[in-house]
């Protein structure tokens, strides 16, 4: 008897620790894939849709979450090395972990939201393969928390996003694969709380109004394609780390998207195109 409660307070001193730095996580923003089409050439065109698999617990209010969020992504150069990027993301009735007690915080919770992005940038290609790119944007976005077992901790909120991004890769007709790295920049507004109107005051780590703060995030990616020239599987993989004076607690997390990109190249669509037998604009006058 005695050697077993020794071996439940030990397991306990083991796990109280870890579930601590887990109850850091405030929930206010989850990352999403970077818009990185690795455009060619002027008049070239990328759209694509993705899910992103989300990882749900239980929750008393909602039961089980959706399986996937959903994502829009759209690219065009009107010219030579200009690129016009645009997107769509949703978070879908994800459900994180959500239990509250005495020893610990663990806020979770049901969220919900959705944002629209755009952005300008230059992209050249050098050699038969190779692509690089820089993008910057803008974007508004609305998130919404709810769950039963803390509702002191649900909200509802607005945000302006800034971001910068580069990338480069190598690609052809069939494939592509490259990587980058994105800095976000995030200011949020009509931050409320139903139940709690100091809830703006709890979200960072040192007591600072969120709207009164930028929180800043880093985020690599890589992504790979493959498939006919018109369209193919897509895949990104990518981290996001909080860094910045405005630290949101316990930050660091992965993602994975997957979907479908169609491809629209002025050059398919010359004669020989579909052959293989033209030369690509981009190489013609070199």
């Amino acid at each position: 008897m005695a050697d077993n409660a020794f071996m439940k307070s030990f397991s306990v001193s083991l796990a109280l620790p870890a579930l601590v730095f887990a109850g850091c996580n405030p929930g206010i923003y989850f990352p999403d894939r970077a818009n990185a089409p690795m455009l060619s050439k002027a008049h070239e065109g990328h759209f694509v849709v993705s899910v992103k698999p989300q990882t749900n617990s239980s929750d008393s209010l909602h039961g089980q979450g959706e399986p996937v969020s959903y994502a829009l992504d759209a690219a065009f150069a009107p010219i030579n090395h200009l690129g016009v990027i645009a997107s769509f993301r949703a978070l879908n009735n994800r459900i994180t972990y959500d239990d509250p007690t005495f020893f610990q915080s663990d806020y979770g919770g049901t969220f919900n939201g959705h944002r629209w992005e755009l952005g300008v940038g230059y992209f050249d290609a050098f050699g038969r393969l190779g692509r690089a790119e820089a993008y910057a944007g803008l974007g508004r976005g609305f998130l919404d928390r709810e769950s039963s077992a803390s509702p002191e901790r649900n909200f509802t909120t607005n945000y302006n996003r800034y971001f910068i991004q580069a990338g480069a890769g190598i690609a052809n007709s069939n494939f592509s694969i490259g990587g980058g790295a994105r800095v976000a920049f995030h200011r949020f507004d009509h931050f409320q709380s139903p139940n709690n109107p100091q809830l703006r005051y709890l979200i960072l780590k040192d007591g600072k109004d969120i709207m009164a703060a930028t929180p800043t995030f880093f985020e690599p990616y890589i992504k790979e394609e493959v498939g006919w020239r018109f369209i193919r599987f897509n895949a990104q993989q990518g981290y996001s780390s909080s860094i910045g004076k405005d630290d949101i607690s316990g930050y660091g997390l992965f993602y994975l998207s997957i979907g479908l990109s169609f491809v629209f190249d002025p050059d398919f669509f010359q004669p020989g195109g579909l052959k293989r037998k033209v030369i690509p604009r981009r190489l013609r006058h070199r």
